[in-house]
């Protein structure tokens, strides 16, 4: 999945998503995710695989890549901001609040406006 197509999903989004939560991880830890097979007994169906890009190798499971509630926590998207791009974070928050006010949305989609700034400011620092 490329970070345009990851951008506009979640821009797209209406409520928090975990599978989309679950590729924000992956793309950052450059791997691809595979939500768990429909036949195992290891736990609920949201429940995600991380494999190489290639898809030819597993990675582990959301105990070794943990994915935190981005599309539905402003403190989890917050912490992400800090850790990932510590500089620009309150640019990107300001960015992304300022955007959420336009847009009229209820606070709950604050966190995935905050979301899609991150997103954005990786795609301008690759750019």
């Amino acid at each position: 999945m490329s970070l345009a197509s990851l951008i506009a999903e979640v821009e797209k989004l209406t409520a928090p998503s975990r599978e989309v939560d679950a590729r924000v991880v992956a793309f950052l830890n450059r791997a691809m995710v595979k939500p768990y097979p429909p036949t195992d007994d290891f736990g609920p169906r949201d429940r995600w695989q991380f494999w190489t890009l290639d898809g030819a190798h597993f990675l582990g499971s959301e105990g070794r890549f943990p994915v935190p509630p981005l599309s539905a926590s402003i403190d989890a998207v917050v912490a992400l901001i800090e850790r990932e791009l510590p500089g620009e974070a309150p640019t990107i928050m300001l960015d992304a609040i300022r955007a959420w006010i336009v847009s009229g949305a209820d606070l709950k989609a604050l966190a995935r406006f905050m979301l899609a700034a991150f997103l954005r400011a990786i795609e301008a620092r690759a750019g």
